[in-house]
């Protein structure tokens, strides 16, 4: 507690048989305090789940150097390729989203550094998140009439490392339908022949706003064949005539 770096210590020491006066030769030894390397105990990538659209930062903390010298750090930023991690040659706190892509698997190493050493080092990584693929979607039937209900039907879900959800959309000759949002069926009360029912289904894994690609199907109402219920002969009793 009483020395610092770069201060030189000696010690000088004098040999004495205490008889009289006379003591013997003296003899001195000198040494610098050396630099202690900085330690810290924390590192993370903001955001934890980032997007493709989101540049990544590297946040160490917990910085100590017994000498107080300021916290000082070195960034390395490396991309797995499927079998190592390649060095990005970026060495700044933030990586641009411009070297990321979604899926991609993002590692940081950061060395701590006083000035003078380097100290400890600690690695972190992230995902890129992968939105959704695109759904396969299909509206059953597909020549439907007037009396048929409209079922929107998944008929490929999206693959995602998180789960996903689906928001439901239709549409009626191109205009968005509202009271139908989130509801796979559409009764026939609502439709008419010759219209235009389009179900898009979007998929999302609810991680920041990015969403998958929405998948559709469209459909056109078809005209119902008319029907009787009756059928009467007239006269109910009829008799032959000679001419």
């Amino acid at each position: 507690s009483n020395t610092s770096k770069s201060e030189v210590w000696n010690c000088t020491v004098i040999p004495d048989d205490l008889v009289g006066n006379e003591v013997g030769q003296s003899a001195t030894a000198s040494v610098t305090i050396q630099n202690t390397p900085p330690t810290f105990t924390n590192l993370s990538i903001s955001p934890s789940y980032p997007l493709s659209s989101e540049n990544l930062s590297a946040v160490p903390t917990g910085f100590f150097d017994i000498d107080q010298d300021g916290a000082q750090y070195f960034y390395n930023w490396q991309k797995w390729d499927g079998n190592s991690f390649n060095d990005l040659g970026e060495i700044g706190v933030v990586l641009d989203n411009s070297l990321t892509s979604p899926g991609d698997t993002i590692k940081v190493v950061v060395t701590s550094y006083d000035g003078q050493d380097n100290g400890s080092s600690l690695s972190a990584t992230v995902n890129v998140n992968t939105p959704p693929t695109q759904p396969g979607i299909q509206i059953v039937p597909q020549s439907p009439i007037t009396t048929d209900n409209l079922f929107c039907n998944i008929t490929l879900n999206s693959t995602d490392n998180e789960s996903v959800v689906y928001t439901y959309s239709w549409f009626k000759d191109g205009a968005i339908q509202s009271s139908y949002t989130n509801i796979t069926t559409v009764n026939n009360s609502d439709t008419s022949k010759y219209e235009v029912w389009n179900c898009s289904v979007t998929p999302d894994d609810l991680v920041g706003n990015e969403i998958g690609t929405l998948g559709s199907d469209s459909v056109t109402i078809q005209n119902s064949a008319p029907t009787i219920s009756n059928l009467d002969l007239s006269p109910s009793s009829p008799t032959t005539t000679i001419d």
